[in-house]
């Protein structure tokens, strides 16, 4: 009676549930010294699968049958096998285990799959939208492995410029490498460097619409919000047009002349000017509170930059701004990052951009706003955003930057406080399973969302190398 009601219910598997029979083996190989060994790990093997309502056997007289069916050639010489349903054989490995392993020349090592062991492997480029987000509590090596990214970046293809916003000088060590050579901008009222926010890729159709848009949020965060009145804002658009269309018929007569001198490119000095010589009550008391920023001590936007962005590996030191300083200082670094991005485009390369501890970006709603629409931009643009941050229950918080994180295609998750892992497994759909990798997982490890799935992965960096020490955070092992 209950073989036929097991039949029955078979029956009623293919019918109903689309199931389908699949004859199947499970051959476990043991490689033992000696008989004893063998018999031993025998003996453990099958009080293991008991545990767990399995039953295995020894096949005698049939060991080299049993060898051959083991090894990876998709034959069996064993006369043993069972039935199994569609449900029931995806249960086996390597079904239940997602793999990601993009066969590129550009695809970048994250690590082991942490259930079936293979390489994890991941073209960025491929991604429907490459921007990510990179996501790890303190000591999780949340830092470590995006410099080990963006190490792999520069060194496998040498058509991608890697720029980092740095707020606690955790990637300048790279710089220093022999081989990447890069340049570290530290902003700053002492450090003599210089960052013209007004430069940019003149050739770009929109160049002037985005440069104007610039200005009135630049002015914007200088003033304040409530005084940007429909008057300042036409003020604001006059005095960029003017300086802008002077530099474009200096450019203009250049290529009809053949000339190759340089041509001076306008400073935020030169607006400054433009304002201050409008004989206006608004444009006075804009230009009035420029002045600190022009002729004042934090004047390090004024003048020409004299510092090499177009590095291929560029690092933008922010930790010793002004704290009054920090809106305008933001706003200004991700101009400079849009410009890079639209020039590369130009030229054919790709733009990396990583921002660390993204959501002190987002204190600011001009910053917030600015960054809305350059990660909307970037994949048109051949750029790859990644957001960096230990606090993702704070970006799922607000409705425009949960958009950001939910339309990415690419997510690491390292070790999460309990709060983040709620957040993160409610959005991505994290089995329990699978939350064990960022709830204790060790140094290194952690998941990665793809856009299609979320893979366990661990990585265990050898610490007997020089990228080690120039990558790693902790004081005592570095070089």
């Amino acid at each position: 009676k209950y073989s036929y009601q097991e039949a029955r219910t078979l029956l009623e598997d293919i019918k109903t549930r689309n199931q389908r029979l699949f004859s199947c083996q499970f051959v476990m190989l043991l490689n033992c010294a000696s008989k004893e060994e063998l018999e031993e790990l025998e003996r453990r093997a099958i009080n293991v699968a008991k545990k767990h309502n399995l039953n295995l056997g020894a096949i005698y007289f049939l060991q080299e049958a049993g060898f051959q069916s083991a090894l990876p050639l998709c034959y069996s010489r064993l006369p043993i096998e069972r039935t199994l349903t569609t449900s029931a054989a995806a249960s086996f490995i390597p079904f239940t285990s997602m793999e990601l392993n993009h066969r590129t020349k550009n695809s970048i090592y994250y690590g082991i799959n942490g259930i079936s062991g293979n390489l994890l492997r991941c073209d960025r480029v491929l991604l429907l939208n490459p921007t990510g987000w990179i996501f790890g509590k303190p000591g999780s090596g949340k830092s470590f492995k995006c410099k080990e990214e963006m190490l792999m970046f520069l060194l496998m293809n040498p058509n991608v410029d890697v720029i980092v916003i740095d707020p606690e000088m955790e990637y300048v060590h790279l710089a220093k490498l022999k081989g990447i050579d890069g340049t570290i901008v530290e902003l700053n009222n002492t450090s003599g460097n210089f960052l013209n926010p007004l430069d940019g890729e003149i050739e770009d159709k929109d160049f002037l619409a985005s440069k104007v848009e610039f200005c009135q949020a630049m002015t914007a965060c200088i003033v304040g919000d409530r005084q940007m009145t429909p008057g300042v804002i036409s003020l604001v658009d006059r005095c960029a047009r003017y300086v802008y269309g002077r530099y474009s018929e200096q450019v203009t007569q250049s290529k009809k002349d053949g000339s190759s001198q340089s041509l001076k490119v306008p400073t935020f000095t030169d607006f400054y000017h433009e304002m201050k010589k409008i004989q206006d009550t608004e444009a006075q008391a804009v230009a009035k509170a420029m002045e600190i920023y022009v002729e004042g001590t934090n004047n390090f936007f004024a003048k020409e930059s004299n510092v090499d962005i177009k590095n291929r590996y560029t690092v933008y030191v922010t930790r010793d701004l002004p704290s009054s300083m920090k809106p305008l200082a933001m706003l200004v670094v991700l101009e400079s990052l849009w410009q890079r991005m639209v020039s590369n485009f130009y030229q054919g390369k790709i733009s990396c951009v990583y921002i660390d501890e993204i959501t002190t970006l987002f204190s600011s709603s001009y910053c917030l706003d600015f960054f809305s629409i350059l990660w909307k931009r970037a994949r048109k643009y051949n750029a790859i955003l990644t957001g960096i941050t230990q606090n993702p229950e704070e970006l799922l918080s607000n409705m425009a930057t949960r958009t950001m994180v939910s339309n990415s295609e690419f997510v690491l998750m390292m070790n999460q406080s309990a709060s983040d892992r709620e957040c993160l497994q409610e959005l991505f759909n994290i089995s329990e399973d699978q939350m064990a990798f960022i709830a204790n997982g060790e140094e290194g490890s952690g998941l990665l969302y793809n856009g299609k799935a979320v893979i366990p992965f661990t990585d265990n960096f050898p610490k007997d190398t020089e990228l080690y020490r120039a990558m790693t955070t902790k004081p005592d092992e570095r070089n």
